[in-house]
């Protein structure tokens, strides 16, 4: 542990006057607090996004329900399942 100073500090050695704030410096802090609560006060509220409301389910099986998705892409080639290797590289 090399530059670190382990001794306690307390603050009587500090000025006690640099720890209080300047009376201009804390109308200052007041004056800027107020300014932003009034700007927070008038700022309008971002507007909300509507939300789609799903609609009901379709009482009418339509063909595509209790069907497989349709596989796309080159169709397999002829032999039995268990004869096919993988696909030819690109």
């Amino acid at each position: 542990m090399t530059g670190i100073d382990t001794r306690p500090v307390s603050f009587d050695t500090v000025d006690g006057e640099l720890l209080l704030l300047d009376p201009e410096v804390e109308r200052l802090f007041a004056e800027v607090d107020t300014i932003l609560c009034e700007a927070r006060a008038r700022m309008a509220a971002p507007p909300r996004v509507p939300v789609p409301v799903p609609g009901p389910w379709p009482r009418v099986s339509l063909p595509c329900f209790g069907h497989s998705a349709r596989l796309r892409g080159r169709p397999p080639g002829t032999g039995r399942a268990t004869q096919r290797g993988p696909p030819p590289p690109r």
